[in-house]
């Protein structure tokens, strides 16, 4: 079973759980809700990297570095949300991605006065940690019959990413992991939400993400051009409180 439906068939069942309690919890005069959603996310490409390292005595290393479109991960996101208008909605949300790890290949050459460059082939990995808090908006643009509406939505926020990573080559094995870096994190997407029942609302998503750039690693191959965005595919469900 693929995963995108095995999250859809997990949050319905999860809609028919918090249905009875929502519909028991739920004001008649309040507009607040909260959201849960999970699915796949399918990374960037986060390009290439030149660096070169000269310790107190030759050769220098120069690292020339490719960094491969990373593995499909996933998201999970939670929050609260709040009903400005009948067609205007805020969430303020948690969003946890993991990009899945990124292959690295390229050359280190060894440059030494009067000698000729030695190089050899170089291959690693990279992985992320990354945490955000964002405001998003979300605007209904038209109904879906009587079932529900699509709409699209915008907002920003915070991130925090961390990477790691590794280098190996026939006599270079570095490895490290860079400090936090703080982030202004974006997101544009589209959707549609359908009521499941009184209170509780199922809505599949697609949006972009850009949780911006990560520090060097302590090998200082990578730097900070590389940033962490991507498409997502998720499942969500809203249930009034």
């Amino acid at each position: 079973m693929h995963k995108i439906q095995k999250t859809l068939i997990s949050l319905l069942a999860f809609s028919a759980i918090v249905a009875p309690f929502s519909q028991a919890w739920a004001n008649d005069g309040s507009d607040f809700y909260l959201t849960v959603g999970g699915g796949l996310l399918f990374g960037n490409k986060p390009g290439s990297a030149t660096n070169t390292i000269s310790p107190p005595a030759e050769p220098v290393e120069i690292y020339e570095l490719s960094f491969k479109k990373p593995k499909t991960g996933g998201e999970f996101l939670a929050g609260v949300g709040y009903n400005v208008m009948d067609n205007f909605r805020l969430e303020a949300v948690f969003i946890k991605p993991w990009f899945g790890k990124s292959n690295i290949s390229g050359t280190v050459t060894f440059r030494e006065s009067g000698q000729r460059d030695y190089i050899e082939q170089a291959t690693g990995k990279m992985t992320a940690k990354i945490n955000s808090l964002q405001l998003r908006g979300y605007l209904d643009v038209f109904e879906i019959s009587d079932m529900g509406k699509a709409y699209v939505g915008a907002g920003l926020g915070w991130a925090q990413v961390k990477a790691k990573g590794s280098i190996n080559s026939e006599t270079i094995s570095e490895s490290g992991s860079g400090k936090n870096k703080n982030n202004l994190a974006w997101f544009l997407g589209v959707g549609a939400f359908f009521n499941v029942s009184d209170g509780v609302k199922l809505a599949v998503e697609y949006n972009y993400q850009d949780f911006g750039k990560m520090k060097k690693l302590v090998y200082g191959t990578v730097g900070n051009k590389k940033s962490f965005a991507g498409h997502a595919v998720l499942a969500k469900i809203m249930f009034d409180i």
